[in-house]
């Protein structure tokens, strides 16, 4: 932590070539501190992943505003998960709220966040909705009707809340030995904030925290640095829960709640076709870290999860939207 200032919490932002986005996010965000009065215990954090559309000039600019800002440029670019992972290695204040360059906070989140953080707790999830590149939503996104709770620390907390790390933005951490914990267990997938939130789970409380939704740009697939390959990257998602130090059962529960509550991961793939589907089931399947008991229980039951999520969704109404919904892999 600075010597210089207590600050409190630091808002780390990976980013690569959405120069406009990072910087209309910085002013937002610059604004909310400033509103709250806030600038003594928050500060922000940028890792720029080599952009080449000129962000590292727009981002000097503000350097000198009413928020502290850090800016970090890499000589080249090392790759969404490195960038993202080298962030928990950077923060030097006791908190991290993690958040996408194109993804939006409230300033009423963040004021609950620090009201948090005022209690010695683990982390923080927010729910999320999603918005298109004009800023509007459309009505889906998580844990949208759900109340907010406080978990204690523990494998309970972690089953409940892990899975929700596969949206990374506005997950609050406490970073104390998590840059350690993902040097020293080789964590640098696409989804290693997983890791990161199941071990905060494991260790402290979390509060998840649903009245002020984050507002996550889904962007078209072919604009972004990586895609869901043939697995869903379900394979990414199980390396972090294997590595995690709990028994075997555990992390048996874990892979097992995940394909339940993610099912669209693998569910997505029919829209392109049954060998689409069979291959992503099978790489799933034969994938180095789903268990072997994960694998026998999810081969005789994805049909039934499957069955069973579109029953539910009917008597919501929403199974026609979710059929017509483009696939976007």
């Amino acid at each position: 932590m600075s010597e210089e200032k207590q600050c409190k919490l630091t808002i780390a932002i990976p980013t690569y070539n959405r120069c406009e986005f990072l910087i209309k996010n910085l002013k937002k965000i610059e604004q909310m501190i400033f509103d709250l009065d806030a600038q003594d215990i928050v500060e922000i954090l940028i890792s720029d992943n080599g952009s080449t559309d000129g962000t590292e000039k727009r981002v000097r600019a503000m350097l000198k505003g009413r928020v502290s800002i850090i800016y970090h440029c890499n000589e080249k670019n090392i790759g969404p998960r490195v960038n993202i992972a080298n962030l928990f290695g950077k923060v030097r204040t006791k908190y991290m709220l993690l958040l996408g360059d194109d993804d939006f906070i409230s300033k009423e989140y963040l004021e609950r966040v620090l009201t948090c953080l005022e209690n010695d707790i683990g982390c923080i999830i927010p729910s999320y909705i999603n918005v298109d590149l004009d800023g509007k939503d459309n009505g889906r996104g998580r844990d949208l009707k759900v109340k907010s709770k406080k978990y204690e620390p523990g494998f309970r907390n972690c089953l409940a809340n892990a899975w929700r790390g596969h949206q990374m933005s506005g997950l609050v951490f406490r970073v104390e030995n998590l840059m350690e914990e993902i040097e020293k267990k080789n964590i640098y997938n696409y989804y290693l904030q997983i890791y990161a939130l199941a071990y905060c789970c494991l260790h402290g409380s979390t509060y998840h925290i649903t009245e002020y939704p984050v507002r996550v740009t889904r962007p078209p697939q072919k604009s972004k640095d990586w895609g869901y390959g043939t697995d869903g990257l379900i394979g990414n998602v199980f390396e972090n829960f294997v590595k995690l130090d709990l028994t075997r059962l555990q992390k048996v529960e874990l892979e097992m709640k995940f394909l339940v509550d993610q099912y669209w991961r693998y569910a997505m793939y029919l829209k392109k076709g049954v060998r689409d589907f069979l291959t992503c089931i099978k790489n799933i399947l034969c994938s180095t870290y789903t268990l072997w008991p994960t694998k026998i229980l999810f081969a005789v039951s994805f049909m039934f999860i499957l069955g069973g999520k579109a029953i539910a969704l009917l008597f919501n109404g929403k199974l026609v939207q979710t059929l017509m919904t483009k696939v976007d892999i």
